[in-house]
């Protein structure tokens, strides 16, 4: 596995986070998207992930939800395989293709 500095984690992320966000969730990207699912990489392991409910119903639009290669703060439980989405950091840059027709 990689550390999170392979993956792309800098002082631009980190300075995102409060002591609270650090001590209550775990820093991770997000390498593959599903229809309800997500696999989201910590840097020392892999984990299939859901959206919280509170972040799926307070997202204003499709666009702010969390797709591959985001930064995201996730409730990760030891001994458990999966996690939750809690929060999506802000993006540096995005790609994003414009509407069909």
């Amino acid at each position: 596995m990689h550390s999170l500095n392979d993956l792309g984690w800098n002082s631009f992320f980190e300075n995102q986070l409060s002591d609270a966000d650090r001590a209550r969730w775990t820093p991770a990207r997000i390498v593959w998207q599903g229809r309800s699912h997500y696999r989201i990489s910590t840097g020392l392991e892999e984990r299939l992930a859901v959206l919280a409910g509170r972040l799926r119903h307070q997202t204003a639009s499709q666009a702010d939800l969390p797709v591959v290669g985001d930064w995201i703060l996730a409730s990760v439980q030891p001994g458990e395989h999966s996690a939750t989405i809690n929060r999506r950091l802000a993006r540096r840059s995005h790609f994003s293709r414009g509407a069909a027709g």
